[in-house]
């Protein structure tokens, strides 16, 4: 079965290693490095590609209720980089 591509997985090099270090700096903590989960679900890529982009963007925009904070609201500077 072949992998569905997103334009994440096309990005250069360059907005990789970014997207890597927002992880590192804003979600690891919670979802783990690996993404296999801590205090927050873990993120493999089999379930968000389950869950599809929109519903991500939407909770790293929104937030969760008692659980993840809307990132909308803190220190990434534009909704690209969420």
């Amino acid at each position: 079965m072949q992998k569905p591509k997103t334009k994440f997985l096309n990005s250069p090099p360059e907005e990789m290693k970014k997207a890597a270090q927002i992880y590192f700096d804003r979600c690891a903590g919670c979802h783990g490095m690996l993404r296999g989960g801590a205090t927050g679900p873990p993120l493999k890529p089999e379930i968000m590609r389950q869950r599809g982009m929109d519903y991500i963007k939407w909770i790293v925009y929104n937030g969760t209720p008692g659980g993840m904070p809307d990132w909308s609201k803190l220190s990434l500077k534009t909704k690209k980089q969420l």
